[in-house]
């Protein structure tokens, strides 16, 4: 299995290490790089991506910089690389803001599973103190 360090010092362009280290990764590279997964994974999709996809890109883009320069993104980077993804990209790459909806089970649904679980149940429990456990347990 291949530790993190050889990882960082494994690639084609003289390492990750390499490329995420304070000298070659300014500004312009943190926002080329966005602009890059969105020209190359998000725009290729047939429907829109979402900036949350892209936000979790550029978590994972501070995180590996962290690991290897042992030091946080510039603290005055950081809010104009999100004003660009705010501003640029989710413009140019109709970027989508809200998530998808999920199906929730309403009152209604949870009255018909306590009649169902507590009354129509067959079930023979030793008390019944324990039919209502289980219905509990399954809400849970």
């Amino acid at each position: 299995m291949r530790t993190k360090k050889k990882v960082l010092q494994t690639s084609s362009f003289g390492g990750v290490a390499y490329c995420y280290s304070q000298e070659n990764c300014g500004k312009r590279k943190m926002i080329l790089f966005l602009y890059w997964i969105c020209k190359t994974s998000l725009e290729r999709r047939r429907k829109p991506g979402s900036k949350r996809s892209l936000y979790t890109y550029w978590r994972d883009f501070k995180m590996l910089y962290r690991q290897v320069n042992s030091e946080y993104v510039d603290a005055n980077d950081k809010p104009e690389v999100v004003k660009y993804i705010d501003g640029t990209l989710k413009p140019e790459f109709k970027l989508r803001t809200t998530s998808k909806s999920k199906p929730v089970a309403g009152p209604d649904d949870l009255l018909l599973l306590l009649v169902e679980h507590w009354a129509r149940d067959e079930f023979v429990f030793p008390t019944e103190d324990d039919r209502h456990d289980v219905a509990t347990i399954m809400l849970f």
